[in-house]
């Protein structure tokens, strides 16, 4: 079962690339029967790229926040 959905926040685990946006706004879930399932995630930028669940986080909404106290 995929870890986040279309329009989620996310934020990169340890980007490689310095400089590199590190929030983004998923675009797409490409589920995989036999895998993780992999995240197209939309940049600030311009940039979109795949990423798989364990190389995101998810960032709160402020509603999700306001839910929570």
């Amino acid at each position: 079962m995929p870890k986040f959905k279309v329009g989620d926040m996310v934020a990169r685990i340890n980007p490689i690339i310095p400089g590199y946006t590190q929030r983004g706004i998923i675009m797409q879930v490409i589920t995989n029967e036999n895998g993780p399932s992999q995240y197209e995630a939309s940049f600030s930028t311009g940039r979109t790229s795949c990423f798989y669940e364990s190389e995101l986080r998810l960032i709160p909404s402020p509603d999700t926040e306001a839910d929570s106290s």
